[in-house]
């Protein structure tokens, strides 16, 4: 397309330069030029080749008067993008010190002093420099006032004074570049604004710009996590991304916060869903964190998925929580302790203290919390005492109770129903 241009223009200019030539050839024009007592009479062709070729042989000694003024500038810019480069990878090494020096010398140059300034104030924060950090501020203020207050909430947010980097982000000129919008949200969530992040996110997304996936996360859960009421609350999880929807992180805030509006019941069926898709350990461990609604339909529901996952140290603790809750003292003795030998120990060993301290068990209690310090330190836990002959009676009774026929009973002394 651009040679089929081009040809069109030879043509065009070829059929002017044909139409000039027939018009001169036929009349090639007079001219006479007195000054002083001469007289310089000649064709306006002639003329105008003349004129044509004197602004062609100044235009050549400008360009050679000004070879070496233009040399020696692109020799400076050379340099100064050389050191830019090099102050940047000695940045990313960790060489802030090299860093700082190269950068300032790049900054000399105007092409390259937004950027230099702002790696450089990144440096000198490194090294704890502030006044280093602060003579690039200010610089930077007269070279590009936006960038320099995104540079200073940077520090601010860097120091953990989000209010303060919040207040600069906020005066930012309309609209705000996406890389102000980033940090904003960053400011806000350290402030506990999830709503206001949560705007600027949607913001982002609208045009199209790139969001960390951590940031866009970290988000989402807390929008989720800080939902006002139910109402919001669902329609915030609605409003997510389908594949979002059942992303675990954002499963947990959202039944963390539906078990905080009293809604345990939505909290569970919202982890059931997820895992009926995907199984997720952090999911299982949160699984009947509430305590209220149907127990015994999450128990039988956790032991069927026992069945398929018996490694699953996240689902004995979420068995052992439950039948604790309910009473169930030998079931849940039993799945905390294997619980206590994963990752969830020191919250198996909590729940364990707890189910003690139900059964009036304080010695073993006592040893249960000690077991969960052990393990939140990394140490190797305690074992147990044994436990006393009456709450072993007592406990034995709870499990093996049995009505006049011959059916075990519930720890609440109803019989199981079928399915």
């Amino acid at each position: 397309m651009k040679s089929y241009r081009l040809l069109l223009w030879g043509l065009g200019l070829a059929a002017l330069g044909a139409l000039l030539f027939g018009l001169l050839a036929e009349d090639p024009g007079y001219l006479l030029l007195e000054w002083r007592g001469y007289a310089i009479e000649s064709t306006a062709v002639t003329a105008l080749a003349l004129v044509v070729a004197a602004w062609l042989l100044l235009r050549i000694l400008l360009g050679l008067l000004m070879w070496p003024l233009r040399a020696w500038r692109r020799h400076g810019e050379r340099r100064a993008r050389r050191r830019l480069a090099d102050g940047l990878l000695a940045a990313q090494r960790g060489e802030h010190a090299t860093a700082l020096k190269l950068l300032n010398r790049a900054a000399r140059r105007a092409r390259f002093r937004v950027p230099a300034l702002v790696a450089a104030a990144e440096s000198a924060r490194a090294l704890a420099d502030e006044g280093a950090e602060q003579r690039a501020l200010s610089a930077l203020d007269e070279a590009d006032a936006e960038s320099a207050r995104l540079a200073r909430a940077r520090s601010r947010l860097a120091a953990g004074d989000a209010a303060a980097a919040l207040v600069l982000l906020r005066a930012a000129a309309e609209p705000p570049a996406p890389a102000v919008r980033i940090e904003r949200i960053r400011a806000a969530l350290a402030e506990g604004e999830a709503g206001a992040a949560l705007l600027d996110l949607r913001a982002l997304k609208a045009g199209a710009a790139a969001v960390p996936a951590e940031l866009e996360a970290e988000t989402l859960a807390a929008a989720l996590r800080h939902s006002p009421d139910l109402e919001l609350l669902r329609q915030r999880m609605a409003e997510l991304p389908r594949g979002a929807r059942i992303e675990p992180r954002l499963v947990a805030a959202f039944a963390d916060r539906a078990r905080a509006l009293d809604a345990p019941e939505l909290a569970d069926d919202a982890i059931e869903q997820v895992l009926r898709k995907q199984w997720d350990e952090l999911l299982v461990a949160d699984y009947g964190r509430a305590g209220r609604g149907d127990q015994r339909e999450r128990i039988r529901r956790a032991e069927a998925w026992l069945e398929e996952h018996p490694d699953s140290a996240a689902l004995q603790l979420a068995l052992g929580r439950l039948c604790r809750i309910d009473g169930l003292w030998g079931k849940a003795e039993a799945h905390l302790l294997r619980a206590s030998r994963g990752p969830h120990a020191a919250v198996a060993w909590e729940e364990l203290a707890l189910a003690f301290v139900a059964q009036g068990e304080e010695l073993r209690a006592r040893q249960a919390l000690q077991n969960a310090l052990a393990a939140q330190r990394g140490q190797a836990p305690s074992t147990l005492s044994a436990r006393p002959r009456a709450a072993i009676g007592a406990g034995s009774e709870a499990l093996e109770r049995r009505s006049s026929m011959g059916v075990p009973l519930l720890a609440d002394g109803s019989a199981p129903q079928a399915d």
